[in-house]
């Protein structure tokens, strides 16, 4: 089980509503720059390079291929023995709504 401790974080200071805000304008601007990241990996699979350079990165375009597994076959054909081979995961979700006076912000 996780302990609580007592650190001191940058945003010791910051109030709920600020925390809130800052969460919500950092969450903008990084999905912003998800978008154009998003563009530029499509218009590099689009010129079909395997390698770029410039003066500062190289990156590198390659297929991958995974197998997965098809569960809704597999729970159709096992029924309920394919819960002994089930393992929970626990994750932590932290959603991000802009309010409308953000928005209105982040639109001018």
């Amino acid at each position: 089980m996780a302990t609580s401790s007592n650190t001191t974080t940058r945003f010791d200071n910051v109030s709920d509503a600020m925390l809130a805000d800052m969460i919500g304008y950092a969450d903008a601007k990084a999905k912003a720059a998800a978008e154009e990241v998003s563009a530029l990996k499509e218009e590099l699979k689009r010129r079909g390079a395997e390698k770029i350079e410039g003066s500062h990165f190289s990156v590198t375009n390659k297929e991958q291929i995974s197998a997965r597994l098809d569960t809704k076959a597999i729970r159709a054909r096992l029924g309920d023995e394919v819960a002994k081979f089930e393992v929970p995961s626990i994750s932590q979700v932290i959603r991000v709504k802009a309010n409308a006076a953000a928005l209105a912000t982040l639109a001018s």
